[in-house]
């Protein structure tokens, strides 16, 4: 099982060999015996920092992630652990590199291999919400379940979070989606169209 961790900060960081890059400091999450989640929400001993490339694909995530407040659960094995030194401390210090600066094949900083799927609910929800609207605007607007969802998709910010059932795409359009949740969301779209079986 993989742990789990509260993030910190995520700051621009250059490096002496790869440049440009970033510095994402967070701290483990442990779990009491009541079942309860516990972190201790500032820098201390336990805090792991993890440098990261400067890419919007790769950092935006982390960022709505944070800014949720929901554990990140990072695959360790797409990480090496080396020592740098820092010059504002004078010391050479332990982090976890992202595996992508050696060029070497890694899976989501985010979602740690899962697949983004939108549950069977949304698809019943989405249909009946879309025959109410017709019966309401039909001759004014006499519009298709795709059209009627796509529009949906354009004016909520918080449609894609209600769909997928994640916060972390809170203010979200499809051009922010990840990869995995992209693909799950153009099979839902197409599913949705009439005429795909004629």
């Amino acid at each position: 099982m993989s742990q789990s961790f509260f993030i910190l900060e995520i700051k621009g960081v250059i490096d002496s060999r790869f440049g440009n890059c970033v510095a994402l400091s967070a701290n483990p999450v442990t779990e009491n015996n009541l079942g309860m989640m516990n972190v201790i929400p500032y820098k201390n001993k336990d805090t792991k920092v993890f440098f990261l490339p400067e890419e919007d694909s790769i950092i935006q995530p982390l960022v709505r992630l944070a800014r949720s407040q929901r554990p990140w659960k990072p695959n360790m094995s797409d990480f090496k652990e080396v020592r740098i030194y820092n010059e504002d401390s004078g010391e050479r210090i332990l982090i976890y590199r992202h595996r992508s600066f050696y060029n070497e094949p890694c899976g989501s900083v985010v979602n740690d291999g899962e697949m983004a799927t939108i549950p069977f609910d949304k698809s019943e929800h989405l249909q009946q919400s879309y025959l109410n609207y017709m019966r309401n605007n039909f001759m004014l607007d006499p519009i298709d379940m795709q059209e009627y969802v796509s529009r949906l998709a354009d004016e909520d910010p918080n449609f894609f979070a209600w769909l997928f059932d994640d916060n972390r795409l809170n203010g979200c359009s499809q051009y922010e989606l990840e990869e995995e949740q992209l693909e799950a969301w153009r099979k839902f779209y197409n599913s949705l169209d009439l005429y795909k079986d004629l």
